[in-house]
């Protein structure tokens, strides 16, 4: 799954590299910005994956879920606003 992962974020690089290269000048940030919120926001994926190592008690499944569900809303939910919000500038 991690091959896959980094996959995915070179991917998401491309893509981001190319909306900074056809953007009008004004906007020229906002892929800038929306590259290191994914980063941010999909970097703590990896975190929780890994949670599991520090022990499997209560504590940290609930640690684990919590930053699951931080991430989903994140990088799903919020990031989609952010998306709209520059597609319709």
């Amino acid at each position: 799954s991690t091959l896959f992962f980094v996959w995915l974020i070179i991917e998401v690089r491309g893509v981001i590299t190319r909306a900074i290269e056809l953007s009008p000048r004004e906007l020229v940030a906002w892929p800038k910005n929306i590259w290191w919120y994914f980063l941010a926001t999909w970097g703590i994926y990896p975190i929780a994956y890994a949670l599991p190592q520090l022990g499997f008690n209560g504590d940290v499944v609930v640690a684990r879920q919590l930053l699951y569900s931080i991430a989903d809303i994140a990088s799903k939910l919020v990031y989609g606003i952010i998306l709209s919000r520059y597609v319709l500038r």
